[in-house]
C-alpha cells in the first residue's frame, strides 16, 4: 500500500464524473508520480474517457523540464489548459 492509497479510495468513492474531474483538478502532483496506474485505471473502470487527456496533460507537466526561470514549458502548459477545459465541457 502506497502512502496515496487514502486519496485513491476516495476517488473510487466518487459516484459522478463530475466528482472525479474535481478530484483530478485538485489532486497534488505527487499523487500523479506515485499512483498514476490506479488514476488511470479508475478513469477507465468508470468509462471517463473525458478525463484521460487531462491526466496524460498532467502527467506530461510532472515529468516536463523546466525552463530556466522555472515555469512550465509554454507547449506543455497550452496543453494542460486544453485539456482542463476539455475536462470542464465533458462532466
Amino acid at each position: 500500500m502506497t502512502g496515496q492509497q487514502p486519496l485513491i479510495e476516495d476517488l473510487r468513492a466518487c459516484e459522478t464524473d463530475e466528482a472525479r474531474a474535481e478530484w483530478l483538478r485538485r489532486c497534488p502532483d505527487s499523487v500523479y508520480l506515485d499512483s498514476g496506474d490506479a488514476i488511470h485505471a479508475v478513469m477507465l473502470n468508470a468509462k471517463f474517457g473525458a478525463a484521460l487527456p487531462y491526466y496524460w496533460a498532467r502527467l506530461a507537466a510532472v515529468h516536463a523540464v523546466r525552463r530556466p526561470d522555472g515555469r512550465l514549458p509554454i507547449a506543455v502548459l497550452h496543453n494542460l489548459s486544453a485539456a482542463a477545459m476539455y475536462l470542464e465541457r465533458c462532466r
